[in-house]
């Protein structure tokens, strides 16, 4: 996506600046810790945000984070290879919170928003 490397699912997902960027995002919006930003790094967070067993709203919509993340960047990469589209971060991160906030909605039923860039789990829906 930003063109300055061979395109390997590591530089896609991980090392690409576009990648790093909203890495850096989900940090700020959920006190996110990622020991090692790595693909397996990455895959051992989603693991262990789903591995506590806590079944709450807020846990729910944390383990959906990564997965949304990586889907934005798969598609921002899609709409680059095949429809030679311009990949802005401000606009994949746009994405991932689209899809974060449809989750909390239909499948978590709570509203989700963000302040300053911090996730905020607004209420459960009725």
């Amino acid at each position: 996506m930003c063109e300055t490397d061979v395109e390997t699912p590591e530089h896609l997902f991980v090392t690409c600046s576009v990648a790093m960027k909203l890495w850096d995002l989900l940090k700020v919006a959920v006190d996110f810790n990622l020991q090692s930003l790595s693909l397996q790094g990455l895959w051992e967070a989603g693991r262990k945000l789903k591995s506590t067993g806590d079944r709450s709203p807020r846990a729910k919509v944390s383990q959906s984070l990564v997965p949304a993340v990586v889907w934005a960047l798969w598609l921002a990469r899609n709409s680059r290879v095949f429809r030679n589209t311009r990949v802005y971060p401000e606009n994949v991160w746009e994405s991932a919170v689209y899809f974060i906030k449809s989750w909390g909605r239909a499948c978590v039923g709570a509203n989700i928003s963000f302040d300053r860039g911090k996730l905020i789990l607004i209420d459960e829906l009725v």
